[in-house]
């Protein structure tokens, strides 16, 4: 699997280590190692941007997921899962909300958009469910400070 990670550096978060994380998602999800994922971290200015173009939504989000081949559908040449971008000032934000450090977040992002790209969602309750069991089971250490209902 080739993963490209592009745009900001994050303290604490070395390229290598993102790309290890997305790259067991992408294996324990069942994606063929013959697809690609594109990565990119970036600002709210950038994202609000594609943000308008794409959702028609004014305004900047934490992670936009760009579709391109479905895992699930025929062999491609050189098949790329989509893309993934994330905005470190919104990441930056939500991890002083949520009491851990920037390069939690940024991981817990990158590995959302990655998850949207192979086919989960959260509009639903039961979706989000399994969405958040997902990445609470890919980037434990950002749910480590959650009180579990017992």
């Amino acid at each position: 699997m080739a993963i490209d990670i592009q745009g900001r550096a994050i303290r604490g978060l070395p390229r290598r280590v993102l790309r290890e994380r997305l790259g067991h998602v992408l294996q324990d999800e069942g994606c063929s190692p013959s697809f690609s994922l594109s990565v990119r971290l970036t600002g709210d200015a950038e994202i609000s941007s594609l943000h308008s173009q794409w959702m028609g939504v004014d305004g900047p989000t934490d992670v936009i997921s760009f579709p391109q081949d479905d895992p699930a559908g025929p062999d491609e040449p050189d098949p790329c899962l989509g893309d993934v971008v994330v905005s470190v000032d919104t990441a930056r934000r939500q991890a002083a909300d949520r009491g851990h450090d920037l390069s939690c977040e940024v991981m817990l992002l990158a590995v959302h958009g990655t998850l949207h790209l192979l086919g989960y969602d959260d509009l639903t309750e039961s979706a989000a469910r399994r969405m958040r069991a997902a990445e609470r089971r890919f980037v434990p250490e950002a749910f480590a400070g959650e009180k579990r209902p017992a």
